[in-house]
């Protein structure tokens, strides 16, 4: 063993660069779903009432969450429509309704739209003698679609998590 004195110094460490790698949002989303999909296999591997206390107490921190932003959001869009309408009383500034309205209706057609043209086509199945419409498609795997999956097949932390959801809502 060598013994080192008070003024040793390690050898200097040469700096390495590093180069950038491109970003890929795609493989972020990968494993963002990758992640989701073991916590959601992780939470149904629990006993029952584990179960329905993670759907329960994520329910009730959900719906505080929501409660709290809510309620920020509206505050900041009455304050601002009671700001423009003193504005607009004092004669500080010009609101021209019919030009709000008119924009309005234009981008309201055109998300109308632009969601129109998104969906998938519409196809018409027979069951049972009905004719029925579905928008879903099958083949998709979004991270909705793994929690709708989810939500149906664990139908005890879904209802447990509404229930919670809606207290926290109430708690608020």
């Amino acid at each position: 063993m060598e013994s080192r004195d008070k003024n040793y110094q390690s050898p200097a460490v040469i700096q390495s660069r590093t180069v950038a790698t491109p970003f890929h949002e795609h493989d972020n989303d990968r494993k963002i779903h990758q992640i989701i999909e073991r916590a959601l296999h992780e939470i149904t591997q629990l006993s029952p009432p584990r179960q329905a206390a993670v759907g329960g107490l994520s329910g009730i921190a959900a719906g505080y969450c929501f409660a709290k932003a809510s309620k920020m959001v509206a505050f900041a869009i009455g304050a601002s429509i009671i700001g423009l309408a003193l504005a607009n009383q004092s004669g500080y500034i010009d609101i021209h309704f019919d030009r709000i309205r008119d924009t309005a209706q234009q981008h309201l057609n055109n998300v109308q739209h632009a969601a129109r043209s998104a969906l998938p086509p519409t196809t018409t199945t027979n069951i049972d003698g009905e004719e029925i419409e579905t928008f879903i498609d099958q083949s998709s795997t979004s991270i909705t679609d793994v929690l709708k999956r989810f939500a149906f097949t664990n139908l005890a932390i879904t209802s447990s998590f509404i229930g919670g959801f809606l207290l926290g809502v109430a708690f608020e």
